[in-house]
């Protein structure tokens, strides 16, 4: 009977050092979609969901980027680009509240933009950290508190960096008296 305990906890402690808890998340998906259409380093998704992107590249002393309008323009979504890429492969998506409609931003027929995990501008700090884990770095940056979410091991967080062959991701949540006003996601430039 000791013999197979003894078996039987080694086999266990193998298993479940398959199974760790990735750094940066504890628990939830590190996103890579938005509105379960668009999604990160995919051009068929790009093309297929808002058309080709070349024409409407804006760019400035910024980085090359993509930018749209919600339907009601209280929203908007930037498609950041990674030069040297395909057209339509974007490697980082920002999501924010948009207070006045500017002209550089597309409008789109969508109603609002959220993540695969359910992450919207508007939600609390505590409903991000329930979906998201504790595993982040806390700052604070002109007067908003921002969240850091932070994967650099190719063997965890469901091996997402492996699969999408980058070194880096990163999530960024941007708070404001505990609403969220704007993330950052992706796959960022080094």
């Amino acid at each position: 009977m000791k013999t197979w305990t003894c078996i039987i906890l080694i086999l266990g402690q193998f298993t479940s050092m398959g199974q760790q808890i990735p750094t940066g998340k504890a628990g939830g998906v590190m996103d890579t979609t938005v509105n379960n259409t668009l999604k990160l380093l995919d051009p068929a998704s790009i093309r297929q969901n808002i058309g080709d992107q070349r024409r409407n590249f804006i760019e400035d002393e910024q980085a090359t980027r993509v930018q749209f309008a919600n339907k009601t323009n209280n929203e908007y979504l930037i498609l950041y680009h990674l030069d040297g890429s395909n057209a339509n492969s974007f490697n980082e998506f920002e999501i924010g509240a948009l207070n006045t409609k500017k002209r550089s931003f597309k409008t789109t027929t969508f109603p609002s933009f959220y993540t695969e995990s359910g992450v919207h501008v508007g939600m609390t700090m505590d409903s991000l950290i329930a979906i998201k884990g504790k595993k982040f770095k806390r700052t604070d940056q002109k007067g908003n508190i921002v969240l850091t979410y932070r994967v650099t091991d190719k063997h965890v967080a469901n091996h997402i960096l492996t699969r999408y062959n980058m070194p880096i991701y990163e999530a960024q949540y941007f708070f404001r008296g505990n609403k969220l006003i704007k993330f950052i996601f992706g796959f960022p430039d080094l």
